[in-house]
């Protein structure tokens, strides 16, 4: 299905709603199977990851908590340095923890954040994310969605300057020729 929208972008469905709607599903069971005694506290990567937290924790039916913090990578769709702030991170010692990230890209951001909850002694570290691009990663997520090749995607949260976060699948984004 080819879908174009305004602001003179083609974009091209990579993952359709219902394989998202599964695989979340798939991975709130997973974590509750491992972690529903452990009453974890879920660490939410903003902006990206909101949709699919948001989805994840609906069907995470056991008792939990969530904290948010922002990080920043992209500007546009171009990479540049980390923008992030330890200090939004919640008091993590002996806690069960499970970041929630949109994207591993690069890893940069998975890494940084993963040493700065290692260094607050949880009692646990798992990662998920929905989107694993397909290329060399200074980390890796414990779990991850999908796969994509190294395209550039938007929907489902993700973005390019705050747009298209609404769609509800996966899209390839091209510039018009």
């Amino acid at each position: 299905m080819r879908v174009t929208l305004k602001m003179h972008k083609d974009l091209q469905v990579i993952i359709n709603e219902d394989a998202i709607d599964k695989r979340v599903k798939e991975i709130a069971t997973q974590l509750e199977k491992e972690l529903a005694e452990k009453d974890p506290l879920f660490i939410v990567v903003m902006n990206g990851a909101f949709m699919f937290a948001a989805d994840l924790l609906r069907n995470f039916t056991a008792p939990s908590t969530m904290a948010f913090i922002q990080i920043k990578s992209y500007n546009g769709t171009s990479r540049y340095v980390l923008d992030a702030n330890e200090k939004q991170l919640p008091e993590l010692h002996n806690k069960h923890v499970v970041v929630i990230e949109d994207i591993v890209d690069s890893g940069t951001t998975l890494k940084w954040l993963v040493h700065q909850i290692e260094s607050r002694g949880p009692a646990s570290l798992r990662s998920v994310a929905l989107i694993n691009k397909k290329v060399p990663h200074e980390a890796e997520a414990d779990i991850y969605g999908f796969d994509v090749d190294d395209i550039f995607i938007v929907g489902y949260g993700l973005d390019v300057d705050g747009r298209y976060r609404n769609l509800k699948g996966i899209f390839e984004i091209r510039s018009n020729s």
